[in-house]
């Protein structure tokens, strides 16, 4: 890997973990890019109306709200008792794999396909959301606390490639067809999860008492966690949302919709750079401050008279939510009571797809809102995000790994 100057760690990290982690949020992505690909076309297919294909999704996402946390705690306890998370992952993958391969068959099965493939789905979408926090947790076994941004700035730079460059290859998917596509997902799949066991330490000893539960803190770690996720998904929707009422009628397209590939490496050396400010500084301070200036960016973005000014303002906003995505791992562990760091990365990452839904049943007609309307409430919600990373700053106490 190539070292930037400012991101040069001297570190014990277990890199290969790391990347096999990040392999492992890759194919995440690829999974879900071909399954809502061809999810259309295979209820179609099943003889099922299209608005059944949105009430699935629907469900899938208040599924993953409950499992995910409820998945990252039951890998805490596993890993406490057992001294591994892995078998609870390899299940969950398995099923997955399986459940990839089983869709396009059970959606040609006939008269019975209207039924059972709703089901199949939701099974699949239950299966992928079980073991994400398992896995993501696992990077606080790649590096001690201090140095633990950069491993996540690691991470999150492969997820910033990943999530604007799998995209762009949706016609080549199309072209395989959905049997090829979806069997080739289950193998990447497989792939991935077996290069992640090669890397994993041998099972640590078996505890002889519980986790101690503090109760109020949980709550408070998962409230907190619950309001980044939402302040997280409402300020990208706000973000686009000004990108649109800002260009409407402009020749010029968005930047951020024009240029993916250089906007996917511009969020990949944010990550790295953030990560090293993280170690330097604090990931939770860096995030607060970057937040900050998010807030200042979002305001200008509403009253720049300039196009030169609004790509500028717009970079720094994709530039602080990188930053962000890199700490919110970090603040999990960091937050959540010793052995319940899954639970809390669980409960980011249910809430950021309810979030997502909740903004589009409350916002239905966002080209109401005037310009400096939705810089105001997308600044808001980064405040939200900044004031969650930011929260006892001022009287931290030692971390704990969870």
């Amino acid at each position: 890997m190539v070292m930037l100057p400012f991101f040069t760690p001297k570190a014990a990290i277990a890199w290969s973990r790391v990347f096999a982690i990040a392999g492992m949020q890759g194919v995440i992505i690829l999974s879900w890019v071909m399954y809502r690909l061809y999810l259309p076309d295979l209820f179609a297919q099943a003889g099922l109306d299209p608005s059944v294909v949105g009430t699935v999704l629907l469900f899938e996402v208040a599924i993953a709200f409950v499992l995910e946390p409820l998945m990252g705690y039951g890998s805490d306890q596993l890993r406490y008792w057992t001294g591994t998370r892995f078998p609870l992952i390899l299940a969950a993958v398995l099923l997955t794999a399986v459940m990839f391969c089983a869709l396009p068959p059970i959606a040609g099965l006939g008269s019975i396909a209207p039924s059972v493939l709703p089901l199949a789905a939701v099974i699949w979408a239950m299966a992928m959301a079980a073991f994400r926090s398992p896995i993501l947790v696992m990077l606080a076994q790649c590096a001690i606390a201090s140095d633990l941004p950069y491993a996540a700035g690691v991470l999150m730079a492969v997820g910033a490639l990943a999530g604007r460059l799998i995209p762009l290859a949706n016609d080549f998917w199309l072209s395989c067809g959905v049997m090829v596509t979806f069997a080739s997902g289950s193998i990447v799949l497989l792939i991935a999860i077996a290069i992640l066991r090669q890397t994993l330490p041998p099972p640590a000893s078996s505890a002889t008492t519980p986790p101690r539960i503090h109760p109020r803190r949980l709550i408070l770690t998962l409230l907190r966690m619950v309001a980044v996720a939402i302040g997280v998904v409402w300020s990208g929707a706000f973000f686009g949302a000004l990108l649109t009422a800002l260009y409407t009628g402009v020749d010029q397209t968005p930047w951020i919709n024009s240029h993916p590939i250089q906007v996917g490496i511009i969020g990949a050396v944010s990550c790295l750079v953030a990560a090293s400010l993280g170690q330097r500084f604090g990931m939770q301070r860096v995030v607060t401050i970057a937040a900050s200036i998010a807030i200042t960016a979002f305001l200008g973005q509403a009253i720049s008279g300039t196009l030169a000014i609004g790509v500028l303002l717009t970079l720094v906003i994709v530039v602080v939510q990188n930053v962000i995505n890199v700490g919110v791992i970090p603040l999990a562990i960091d937050i959540a009571p010793a052995g319940f760091g899954g639970v809390a990365i669980g409960m980011y990452f249910g809430t950021l797809g309810l979030a997502g839904k909740m903004f589009d049943q409350l916002f239905t007609d966002l080209s109401r809102m005037s310009p400096l309307g939705l810089a105001q409430a997308g600044a808001f919600m980064i405040a939200i995000v900044a004031l969650g990373f930011g929260w006892g700053l001022w009287r931290k106490e030692p971390v704990t790994p969870s």
